[in-house]
């Protein structure tokens, strides 16, 4: 089963939990996807950032508050999942890749993204325990091109 490309129906609901969390700005429902610790690998442009996010507490302030930031100046409405590929890496681990596209309220596209997930299967759940991701730099990229108010 290693390496074999699957998509199940649980993985499915994690990433569709996560994105109406992200949708609603749910920051409780965001923190509950995770397994902490967590490691976050972003590139935003300047330097690499490497961050284990040992509590929700840490989670929310770290790396969704600026999320959530840069989607209020933007007008970001929703996020649907455009493509999903599941590998079992074990048993109890998987690799997900996910390409995402950015919604204002009009529906229209801001931004598309891909994210890299791990996922560990504790008590029966799928959880993200590892994410790479570069969505920061398409949010600063879009707010550096806005007008200043």
């Amino acid at each position: 089963m290693t390496g074999a490309i699957e998509s199940t129906g649980d993985i499915e609901a994690l990433f569709a939990r996560y994105a109406e969390a992200f949708a609603a700005r749910d920051a409780k429902a965001l923190a509950q996807c995770f397994l902490y610790p967590c490691h976050f690998v972003s590139d935003d442009g300047g330097d690499i950032a490497l961050t284990v996010v040992t509590s929700v507490e840490q989670y929310l302030a770290e790396i969704v508050k600026p999320l959530f930031k840069g989607y209020r100046r933007l007008g970001v409405a929703s996020g649907p999942i455009r493509d999903l590929q599941v590998r079992a890496l074990s048993p109890r681990l998987r690799h997900v890749t996910v390409l995402w596209d950015v919604l204002n309220s009009p529906g229209e596209v801001l931004f598309s993204h891909e994210a890299s997930y791990t996922l560990a299967l504790r008590s029966r759940e799928w959880r993200i325990c590892a994410i790479a991701y570069s969505e920061m730099r398409e949010i600063n990229t879009l707010l550096a091109s806005m007008p200043r108010a």
